[in-house]
């Protein structure tokens, strides 16, 4: 039984056609700070990814795929890896995703769907004017817990932990205005 995740898909859909024609009329998105790399890094200042950051220079890249290597060739199961990370509500690199694409299947629906819908929800908060991202926040996470509650729990629990680090990651991101106060409202 899928989980019913069209409602949090319809939602996510309607809230970034709204934000979209609200800022374009009289708010201003909150502004992303783009990270600038170290000289040293390898990585020109001029590459910086949607979500900021400079993509990691290519000795950090080649480090992580020996450490994916070495798990795939050790005892551990590299598929029992990924699912921990799913499960942590932590993004899958792109050969986390081939692997569970090749070889589960039906776990990699599961993670590309809680991906795309974490995905809309990162670019509505950042669409959004600061002071509305609590709301949105709560909107969505309730949503999740509701899909949790009447489909498939696995998946249910991936989206709720995945709302919840979103959330917290785009909180703690450099740049971030702090939240209002109880006193400012």
């Amino acid at each position: 039984m899928g989980i019913p995740l069209g409602g949090i898909d319809a939602y996510l859909d309607q809230m970034l056609v709204t934000e979209k024609s609200t800022a374009a009329k009289n708010t201003k998105p909150h502004a992303k700070v783009q990270a600038v790399a170290p000289d040293n890094s390898g990585v020109s200042s001029n590459t910086v990814r949607r979500d900021g950051f400079a993509p990691a220079p290519e000795k950090m890249v080649g480090l992580l795929k020996s450490k994916e290597t070495e798990a795939q060739e050790s005892n551990l199961d590299y598929g029992e890896l990924i699912k921990e990370r799913l499960e942590k509500g932590e993004r899958l690199s792109d050969s986390e995703m081939k692997y569970l694409r090749n070889y589960d299947p039906a776990l990699y629906q599961k993670a590309k769907r809680v991906q795309d819908i974490r995905d809309k929800f990162s670019e509505l908060l950042q669409r959004s004017p600061r002071n509305a991202t609590q709301k949105i926040h709560r909107e969505v996470l309730g949503q999740a817990q509701k899909a949790r509650q009447t489909g498939d729990r696995q998946t249910g629990e991936m989206l709720v932990r995945s709302i919840e680090k979103e959330y917290r990651d785009f909180v703690r991101s450099p740049g971030s205005d702090p939240l209002p106060s109880a006193s400012d409202r």
